[in-house]
């Protein structure tokens, strides 16, 4: 049985130097005045080369709660990834997940990485990419995912909002 989205309950931001922030998206074709997306906000560079004016790779820390004994739903986790952008240009993100049981150091977790993640944007469309996790959730533990905005091949060139969710297909 598919199911999710299941959505982060922490998000870490604060080691991104000023690239990465809470930020809102609104597309210029805002007619229906309900166009406002909320995600994490990755600065471009001004121009199409790289991420926060020539800034290091950046990274956003996602915690996901996940469900307990038999409520971890069959099939193949997923994260799935929805990224709206001002300019029709590229955004690539690494991702890295583990798994944490309560009672342990979440710190010294193993992540494992994954595929980066290149999406060239539509402007205005909610662009999506699915990816299998590196790591198998397990009931009840804490699904981590490292999410590296990488800088080389980047060249979306506003400020574009991303989403990150765990679904299972």
């Amino acid at each position: 049985m598919a199911g999710g989205p299941l959505f982060p309950s922490s998000v870490y931001l604060g080691a991104a130097a000023g690239v990465l922030s809470s930020t809102v998206f609104q597309s210029a074709t805002n007619t229906n005045a309900a166009s406002y997306v909320e995600g994490i906000g990755a600065l471009g560079s001004g121009t199409a080369g790289g991420l926060g004016n020539g800034a290091s790779d950046s990274s956003a820390i996602l915690q996901f709660n996940l469900p307990g004994t038999g409520l971890i739903p069959s099939g193949t986790a997923k994260w799935r990834v929805l990224m709206w952008a001002p300019d029709a240009h590229v955004g690539k993100v690494t991702p890295s997940d583990g798994v944490t049981a309560p009672s342990s150091n979440i710190g010294a977790a193993t992540l494992t990485a994954g595929s980066q993640i290149s999406i060239t944007a539509v402007i205005d469309v909610i662009n999506e990419f699915k990816q299998a996790c590196a790591t198998a959730p397990v009931a009840g533990d804490i699904m981590t995912l490292k999410a590296v905005f990488n800088t080389t091949g980047w060249a979306i060139t506003g400020i574009s909002v991303w989403q990150f969710s765990l679904v299972w297909e």
